[in-house]
């Protein structure tokens, strides 16, 4: 479900992510998804249930994305916020007496 909203989003266009990477270290890249000249004809090797394949065109390779570790994305003048652990609750109203 959250692939193909993600899919509905960024269509055809370029895009930018930040997501966490394996090692753990955090990574910001434009990429774009359905770029099909570069490939040898091979299936995705990731899980499609987890993972995002783009294409980074700056070092021409594609790259796979964890979604379970998005942090947010932007596209088409929008940025969304994924990072629901930075979310901070408002502070209860304390009453003057």
């Amino acid at each position: 479900m959250f692939i193909q909203r993600f899919r509905e989003l960024v269509g055809d266009k370029f895009f930018t992510v930040k997501f966490i990477k394996k090692d753990g270290t955090d990574r910001i890249m434009t990429c774009r998804l359905d770029v099909t000249k570069y490939s040898k004809g091979n299936p995705q090797s990731a899980n499609p249930d987890q993972y995002i394949v783009g294409w980074e065109p700056a070092t021409k390779q594609y790259r796979n994305i964890n979604i379970d570790t998005l942090q947010w994305v932007k596209c088409r003048g929008a940025v969304v916020d994924l990072n629901v652990t930075s979310y901070t609750p408002p502070l209860p109203s304390v009453g003057r007496s």
